[in-house]
C-alpha cells in the first residue's frame, strides 16, 4: 500500500518520441490502406457483371448421356477398366 502512493518517475526520452512515431506508422497505413482499396475498386469495375455467354441457341457443350449398367459401377468394369468379354478358346 505504500508503494501507490509513491509518484511515478519521469519517463525516459524513448518513451516520449514512442507517441509520434506510433502514431505517424498508424497514418501510414492509413494511407496505404486507401491506395489499396481504390486500386481494388479500379480492378472490380473491369470486372463484367456476369460470365454467361450470350445467348446464341443451343448449347451443345453438354456432355453426352452415358449408358451404363449400374450394376457394373460408375466406369464399367472392375478395376476402373473397361467392361470387356472373355476371349474364344
Amino acid at each position: 500500500m505504500i508503494d501507490a502512493a509513491r509518484p511515478l518517475p519521469p519517463l525516459a526520452t524513448e518513451a516520449r518520441e514512442a507517441g509520434p512515431i506510433g502514431l505517424l506508422v498508424v497514418i501510414l497505413l492509413c494511407i496505404a490502406v486507401a491506395f489499396l482499396a481504390r486500386s481494388m475498386i479500379t480492378h472490380v469495375n473491369r470486372v463484367p457483371r456476369s460470365f454467361d455467354r450470350p445467348d446464341d441457341g443451343p448449347r451443345t457443350d453438354d456432355p453426352p448421356a452415358i449408358d451404363a449398367d449400374p450394376a457394373e459401377g460408375p466406369s464399367g468394369g472392375p478395376n476402373g477398366g473397361p467392361t470387356r468379354s472373355p476371349p474364344d478358346r
